[in-house]
Order: C-alpha cells, then sequence, then structure tokens
C-alpha cells in the first residue's frame, strides 16, 4: 500500500494500534481528494475504553496519529469506533479499502 510515495504495511499499522493498548481490530481506507491520497484507520475501541467523554476519545486519537506518523512516516487520519461495529475477518484478514481511481 503506497501512500504519498510510502510503502506502508498494514502490519506496521496493526504493530501501534498493539502497541498503544487498543483491540486489533481495525480497518484501513484510501481516499483520494486533490491528488493527495489521505489514509483513514478505524479502530474499534474495547469496551472498557468506550466512553461519552469525547474529549477522552480525542485525546486517544490524537496519541495514536502521533504514533502512527512516526512509526510510518506518513500522517493518517484516526476514528475510533464503537466496540463491534467493524466487520470481523478469519484468516488473512483483507482490512484495506482503496478508494482512489487512478
Amino acid at each position: 500500500l503506497i501512500i504519498r510515495g510510502v510503502n506502508v504495511f498494514p502490519a506496521q499499522v496493526e504493530h501501534v494500534i498493539l502497541s498503544l493498548g487498543m483491540d486489533p481490530n481495525y480497518q484501513i481506507i484510501v481516499d483520494r481528494a486533490n491528488n493527495l491520497d489521505i489514509m483513514t484507520v478505524c479502530i474499534e475501541m474495547s469496551d472498557h475504553m468506550f466512553s461519552d467523554s469525547v474529549k477522552q476519545i480525542e485525546a486517544k486519537e490524537k496519541e495514536i496519529c502521533g504514533a502512527m506518523q512516526s512509526v510510518l512516516g506518513v500522517s493518517a487520519k484516526v476514528r475510533l469506533v464503537e466496540p463491534h461495529s467493524l466487520p470481523r475477518y478469519e484468516g488473512k484478514a483483507s482490512r484495506v479499502i482503496d478508494n482512489r481511481k487512478i
């Protein structure tokens, strides 16, 4: 997966997510706007993390964004979603949705 000239592997994204204590359920969505690739990572929150506090959720999203930037070398938007809202994958997971039209 090449984002803005940087080769990004889903395993790297998973490593960042797991190193921050998040659940391993995630999905990568790649779009293109104004000839610029945009990577959005949707991550399920665990049941104990899920709360109504928007400040807590935004702080965690910011923390994950910073970690992704430093490890991957490319910025990514992070969206924390409700528990059990992303599809479950068995075996080799195809967690990447590439919406770019080249």
